[in-house]
């Protein structure tokens, strides 16, 4: 073991001890030309050895080629016959399973957080083909930052591997069993993605109720353990740790969508949509009754007013009275803006039902539109609202199921979108935009089929992709609804922070994200002096961009992922 204060290499002075192994030491050891600390590893070359050997430099192989501000870089590699000394950067702060033993358990808040960075780690390892096999509280290391939550940093990459396509097994690793796959345990199959999302899922449980998996790697769900508890996160691990890897999330941009979304998953959530789907169908049955029975005793007056199709359009309450509305004037599009106003807005949940109403309507009467540009700007504004507000089937919105984002994009293309493409002039002011919701659905469907087929995007892919979504939140309409104008720049800044290297790697430039982040924070900062800030959905989507009582927002979290894929331009800021 070497000497504390000795210098390796002329360069690096030996500090402290730090951590010690039966065959490897690690220290903390001062740079002296950069006056930086490092660790420092130092691995025996001795026999009986030769397994420890091995395993640290499959970490010292695996680290070299990765560049992640989650991930400890590798300096340099001195062999000097006797020893290896690997130096590396120098992590500060404590493991997440010492902090555990110290608060015995996290707020659920903190450790999403702490979890949608590991998502954004795995997502960026996994895309380099890297599995890292053993994540766990004691090789997640916390320190604390800017961040309310702290910055964490993925350690040990001794047991990690290069993914091989069409392996059948593993070969041997170290790995601790109670936080290990089925499929490492049991080397029925080689471990991939979702070896490390199963960890990652028992991982989480240990966090949320200060419990370990126990002596038969059994766990059980987190409610029953602490009723405070998440029904939302309690979902999310019980997919994680599926026994069977085809049904736990196949990539860690998945579990990532999840965890953002987790309070939509809950119980009460879904409770309070099936409520408020069950008061709008009472709402609607006593509306048809009111109907009926003011119907019988003034069906003079409504003889006159049938034929005001302005008074009608302007005073209708229900659907019924704008679809009347619409037989009187088939070619006007008043009428079918009321009724869509009527759909979207009410729950911003479209349903499948609603939608069908509509291009129903649209199909059957498209012949009486006198102007196609005014038939194709009611379908844009259709797709656009359906791209973000699709709800599903009416069962699924009662039943509280999320609709991917690969289904409403493809709802809003197919007719509407498709329309517009079709219908619209060249000058009419959104036919490209229309045309870019269609190349970025083409990009979101090419994902989908590729997240199931196990493989990743073409680069030419990506690129279409990101020069759709650049085009549409850079001509965003102030007019459009904040909460479309919401959902966008929450498309934005989630694509930048899970695809910023790849992003970088098929040379998308960092001002052309720049902007695009630029532009988001505009968007968000207008709303924030609109009235329409009493509406609590608008409220909810501008604080998750933004963040909210110290928690860090998607934007912020998007522009360090900028800083991190293109470090030169934080050393400018």
């Amino acid at each position: 073991m070497a000497a504390i204060g000795s210098v390796i290499s002329g360069r690096y002075e030996l500090v402290e001890i730090v951590g010690q192994g039966g065959m490897s030491t690690v220290y903390r050891a001062r740079d002296q030309k950069l006056n930086i600390y490092y660790a420092i590893k130092e691995i025996k070359k001795e026999s009986g050895n030769e397994l420890i050997a091995e395993t640290s430099m499959t970490e010292v192989n695996l680290l070299k080629g990765l560049n992640n501000s989650h991930i400890p870089r590798i300096i340099d590699i001195i062999d000097d016959g006797v020893n290896i000394f690997v130096v590396q950067e120098f992590i500060q702060g404590i493991s997440l399973e010492q902090k555990l033993e110290e608060e015995k358990q996290f707020p659920q808040e903190t450790v999403v957080e702490w979890m949608k960075q590991m998502c954004n780690v795995l997502y960026y390892l996994h895309n380099q083909n890297v599995i890292h096999r053993d994540i766990k509280p004691g090789n997640i290391m916390w320190a604390p930052s800017s961040e309310n939550e702290g910055h964490i940093t993925l350690i040990d990459f001794g047991a990690g591997r290069v993914y091989k396509k069409g392996k059948t097994r593993d070969t041997v690793a170290f790995l601790t069993e109670a936080f290990a796959a089925p499929e490492q345990k049991n080397q029925i199959s080689a471990s991939d993605a979702r070896t490390d999302i199963y960890s990652l899922g028992l991982t989480m449980y240990t966090l949320l109720t200060g419990l370990y998996p126990d002596e038969t790697y059994k766990v059980k769900p987190i409610t029953e353990i602490d009723a405070n508890l998440s029904t939302g996160l309690e979902k999310i691990i019980l997919k994680c740790i599926k026994e069977e890897p085809g049904e736990r999330y196949q990539t860690a941009l998945e579990l990532l969508y999840d965890l953002e979304h987790y309070r939509e998953n809950e119980d009460l959530y879904i409770a309070q949509q099936r409520k408020k789907l069950n008061l709008f169908i009472i709402f609607a049955s006593l509306c048809l009754v009111c109907a009926f029975i003011s119907g019988i005793f003034s069906l003079s007056i409504s003889g006159a007013k049938s034929k005001n199709y302005s008074l009608i359009v302007k005073t209708a309450t229900t659907p019924e009275e704008c679809i009347d509305a619409i037989a009187i004037k088939p070619g006007e599009p008043e009428g079918y803006y009321a009724l869509w106003t009527m759909y979207n807005e009410s729950d911003y949940c479209i349903s499948s039902t609603e939608m069908a109403v509509i291009n129903k309507l649209i199909v059957e009467n498209q012949s009486d539109f006198q102007s196609k540009n005014d038939f194709a700007k009611l379908n844009y504004q259709i797709g656009q609202d359906v791209w973000f507000n699709y709800g599903g089937t009416d069962n699924e919105i009662e039943e509280g199921k999320i609709v991917n984002d690969a289904t409403k994009s493809s709802k809003a293309v197919d007719p509407f979108f498709n329309n517009v493409i079709s219908n619209a002039s060249d000058d009419s002011g959104f036919l490209d935009d229309a045309n870019a919701y269609i190349a970025w659905n083409n990009y979101i469907q090419s994902t989908a089929k590729s997240q199931k087929s196990g493989q990743q995007t073409t680069d030419e892919v990506l690129i279409e992709g990101w020069k759709s979504l650049h085009k549409l939140i850079t001509s965003i309409d102030k007019g459009v609804e904040p909460i479309v104008r919401l959902k966008m720049c929450s498309q934005v800044v989630s694509s930048i922070e899970t695809n910023v290297y790849r992003y970088k790697n098929a040379g998308i430039s960092a001002g052309e994200i720049m902007e695009a982040l630029a532009t988001v924070n505009t968007v968000v900062n207008d709303i924030n002096n609109n009235d329409i800030l009493d509406n609590k959905l608008v409220t909810q989507l501008k604080q998750n961009i933004v963040g909210v009582d110290g928690n860090i927002g998607s934007l912020k979290r998007a522009e360090k992922a900028l800083y991190d894929a293109y470090p030169e331009v934080g050393n400018n800021e």
